[in-house]
């Protein structure tokens, strides 16, 4: 993950009543930085003025999967392997035996791009690196062909649960029916508004 330290700015609305009863809206806009993945565009703020930031990253964030993921005898699709997600910090080499260019110096698990990591400019860059490790899951799916697909159930449905760990079906379908409630309630909420 690649991060830049940066300007952002805060909105804040309130409402405020006026002798005679009518009300008037105060808008304040404040200013903080903070480390971003994304540019964040100062030309747009309110007060530009002594809040610039960079207008590009010199490093961007990169995901690399793996071309080969397996689950026993099966290969995993990669709508499977997207839906992994138990990254865990990777520690990058030691800076002792590897030469950094000018300005580089090793930070916790990545690089920092910068003067001081203790005191940051806008426009420092950290990056960090993570990876998923070889984990247990457990898959609700059709096999075929080597791989798994959705099951397409007798209503034209489809099952294709996925859960990090090991866990038998009694809770991989009860999981399953509560993600479904609550997706199904979300919905209703949207069309409220």
């Amino acid at each position: 993950v690649a991060e830049m330290y940066q300007w952002a700015e805060k909105k804040t609305k309130k409402s405020v009543k006026k002798t005679g009863g009518s009300k008037t809206t105060i808008t304040t806009y404040s200013y903080n930085k903070k480390w971003s993945p994304v540019v964040i565009n100062s030309d747009k703020f309110q007060e530009s003025y002594g809040h610039d930031n960079p207008d590009v990253m010199k490093y961007e964030s990169s995901t690399w999967t793996a071309a080969k993921v397996t689950l026993g005898a099966f290969n995993l699709p990669s709508s499977e392997v997207s839906r992994i997600n138990t990254w865990t910090n990777k520690p990058v080499p030691d800076s002792n035996n590897t030469a950094l260019p000018s300005g580089v110096k090793p930070y916790g698990t990545g690089y920092y791009f910068g003067e001081n990591p203790s005191s940051p400019q806008v426009g420092d860059i950290k990056i960090t690196y993570s990876v998923v490790l070889p984990t247990d899951i457990t898959i609700v799916a059709q096999q075929s062909e080597g791989t798994f697909v959705p099951f397409v159930t007798n209503n034209g449905g489809s099952i294709d649960l996925l859960k990090t760990g090991i866990y038998g079906k009694e809770l991989m379908f009860s999981a399953a029916n509560k993600e479904n409630k609550i997706a199904t309630w979300a919905i209703r909420v949207i069309g409220i508004l």
